[in-house]
């Protein structure tokens, strides 16, 4: 699973930001309900 994340990084007028994507295929909502 960690190695299908895609992280994408910009910046714009000196505010950074990071944003994670992970496929629908590579989860389930039951590998969620463990974590909360």
């Amino acid at each position: 699973m960690l190695n299908a994340i895609r992280e994408t990084r910009s910046s714009k007028d000196g505010l950074h930001s990071i944003k994670s994507e992970l496929p629908e295929s590579e989860y389930t909502f039951e590998d969620f309900n463990d974590v909360f």
